[in-house]
């Protein structure tokens, strides 16, 4: 049974819907407000869990307030081994989520008790817990860790973990450190945003051609409602996307990165190269975590649309199509 450390951000999401262009001082009770448990390390390990995955451990920090006692609550819900470090007197990370009748979406964060967790405390965690696969994600929200990312997941790749990395970045800047970062990193998973910050590159291809010379043996770039671009061993793809009704995207790469790291679990061999021992696994692979992208979607929050039930079935109406459609670019 493969162990899986996940670790990274714990965020209460605060949804708003149904708003106009703009929030008037005089919106009032017209819409409703919903809070769900959030934050990339939570629905990832969430998102496992719903898959199949029995062995999963979460690190992470959170407030000493009553949204850090719901958030380890809905985690031990779910079966996973909870190692959070609270804060004493700590505000949990909250972030407010406005949906606009034009579906567009506004953000507003507060990263809380995130600024206090450590790269010492995270290498102290692989250590205890020695994961088959480590996961880390959006470090960028957590400084202390961010500063110590290429010794956390040397730390990792030392211990025999399998390491994937999704560079999540919430701000319009990039301090260059993931480049650092690509000897150490099994699978990288960013989306286009992320992909312009980092390398510069408008278009995807372009940017993922950057990752490789930098490094990154398996990368990914997932578009949203666009095609996805990735890479492994040095071969480039294209696919597109499976059809869904959009309810609400938030959490649909945090979905994406669970399913790849799900299936990698499925998969024989004790390391990358032995799972994608040939294009089969790999493009088997980019359709489970396709599939898990596209039903998270499907629902309002981050983890409601997920389940391995579902995935067999979105697989099993699309893969004729699916996997035919991913060309070499």
């Amino acid at each position: 049974m493969t162990k899986v450390l996940c670790v990274g951000t714990l965020v209460v999401d605060i949804f708003a819907e149904g708003l106009d262009s703009a929030v008037a001082p005089n919106t009032g009770f017209k819409s409703p407000v919903s809070h769900h448990p959030g934050g990339n390390v939570l629905n990832v390990a969430v998102d496992l869990s719903k898959l199949g995955v029995k062995n999963i451990f979460c690190g992470s920090i959170a407030g000493d307030d009553m949204f850090g006692n719901m958030l380890a609550e809905y985690l031990e819900k779910h079966k996973i081994k909870s190692r959070i470090k609270t804060v004493k007197n700590g505000q949990t990370a909250k972030c407010l989520i406005l949906g606009f009748k034009d579906k567009s979406r506004a953000f507003i964060g507060d990263r809380g008790s995130n600024v206090c967790y450590t790269a010492a405390e995270v290498i102290k965690l692989i250590k205890t817990t020695k994961p088959g696969v480590f996961y880390a994600g959006e470090t960028p929200s957590l400084p202390k860790v961010e500063s110590g990312l290429m010794r956390i997941l040397k730390t990792a790749k030392v211990s025999g973990a399998i390491t994937v990395l999704d560079y999540i970045i919430s701000s319009d800047k990039f301090n260059g450190n993931l480049l650092k970062c690509g000897q150490f990193t099994d699978v990288l998973h960013i989306n286009d945003y992320e992909a312009r910050l980092i390398t510069g590159n408008k278009d995807p291809k372009q940017a993922l051609k950057f990752l490789v010379k930098a490094g990154f043996k398996f990368c990914i770039i997932t578009c949203g409602g666009d095609e996805t671009v990735f890479s492994y061993n040095g071969k480039m793809y294209k696919t597109g996307v499976l059809p869904v009704k959009c309810v609400d995207s938030t959490g649909a790469g945090d979905a994406f990165t669970a399913g790849i790291i799900a299936k990698l679990s499925m998969l024989k061999g004790n390391n990358v190269k032995e799972k994608l021992k040939d294009e089969k696994a790999l493009f088997d692979t980019i359709m489970f975590a396709s599939a898990c992208g596209a039903l998270a979607v499907t629902q309002t929050g981050c983890t409601g649309g997920v389940s391995l039930k579902k995935v067999k079935s979105q697989i099993k109406q699309s893969k004729n199509k699916f996997i035919p459609g991913i060309k070499q670019i």
